[in-house]
């Protein structure tokens, strides 16, 4: 399905490399392949981002300066309850992200001498999680979790994760 989103920056504190946001997220149903899992309804999700990286501790916690936290919460509502034999409840959506730049660790922290292919790297793990907030109507939680690492240069990212669902409900294997 095709998606939109608006996103408002409420408020950031640069010095301590912290800022929040207000958004909305809009899923507009029937606008995908129902064969690759797309919902003939839509979703409306109002959402808070918040942000924070450690640039700011101390010289020495130095080495934890490049470890950044990002994360997400949001209520998806759906435009319809029952759409043919499908039931749809309210979800929370939650994620985060733990990450470590080792291009900000060589370039703003302290150099290390770490060769140019693995100074660009920036390991991360992932995590995403919703429950039904209304009605469940038999949609139980579900999560994921993400390690994987992403490249960073010249403007351009690449990145790999390992998808590993959380319980049985999430699916089974690693994707």
């Amino acid at each position: 399905n095709v998606y939109a989103a608006v996103k408002y920056q409420a408020w950031e504190n640069a010095p301590h490399e912290t800022v929040f946001s207000l958004g909305v997220m809009r899923e507009f149903g029937g606008t995908g392949a129902s064969r690759v899992g797309a919902e003939a309804i839509g979703f409306t999700t109002p959402t808070l981002y918040a942000a924070k990286g450690f640039g700011d501790l101390p010289d020495d916690l130095r080495f934890l300066r490049p470890l950044a936290v990002t994360g997400t919460f949001g209520i998806q509502i759906p435009d319809a309850r029952i759409n043919g034999g499908d039931r749809y409840a309210d979800m929370a959506v939650a994620g985060f992200a733990l990450e470590y730049s080792l291009k900000y660790l060589q370039g703003n922290v302290e150099y290390v001498g770490l060769p140019p292919l693995v100074g660009r790297l920036i390991p991360i793990v992932e995590f995403t999680y919703s429950a039904p907030v209304s009605a469940s109507f038999g949609n139980p939680p579900t999560g994921l979790v993400a390690p994987g690492i992403v490249y960073s240069d010249n403007g351009l990212d690449f990145a790999l994760e390992a998808v590993l669902p959380v319980n049985r409900a999430s699916g089974s294997g690693i994707g």
